[in-house]
């Protein structure tokens, strides 16, 4: 399946697309050197690596509840054993995970990456050049995780 999305952003870098998402889960070195490799095929592409980490128990939680359990994944499936299958699935990329760190050794010194840890109380830039990058950071320093009222005025 993330081949397939990796093709299509590469049909889509060589056709004149300018922007692309790729919404996975890229744990290891290896994974996200894949990741890179076959999007830098595609001609002048950037790419930029976002990387959050939560080691709050209570906001991991809060953010299964609320979000994971009406994932297509999970029709026809109890709450409960929707919570308990995605928990299980936290456990098993925490088991493979190396985070995106920047080290030589790695081959990962010149990736751009945007690390947010602990809702953004630490974020980490490396290598984040030029206006959409630059965008991009802007972005995910103005997201808001809680709930609150909007008000629409009309003058």
């Amino acid at each position: 399946l993330v081949q397939r999305a990796l093709d299509d952003m590469a049909s889509w870098y060589r056709n004149g697309g300018d922007i692309a998402v790729l919404d996975a889960t890229n744990t290891t070195v290896e994974r996200r050197k894949k990741v890179y490799d076959a999007l830098s095929r595609s001609g002048n592409v950037r790419i930029l690596f976002i990387e959050t980490i939560c080691n709050d128990p209570k906001i991991v939680e809060a953010n299964v509840r609320e979000t994971k359990i009406d994932m297509p994944d999970y029709e026809g499936v109890s709450h409960e054993e929707a919570i308990t299958d995605f928990k299980q699935r936290i456990h098993h990329y925490e088991e493979v995970y190396v985070p995106v760190n920047g080290r030589p050794e790695d081959g990962e010194s010149d990736l751009s990456y945007v690390k947010l840890i602990d809702m953004k109380k630490s974020i980490i830039l490396n290598c984040i050049e030029g206006y959409i990058p630059g965008r991009v950071v802007f972005f995910l320093l103005n997201l808001h995780v809680k709930a609150r009222p909007v008000y629409l005025i009309r003058h």
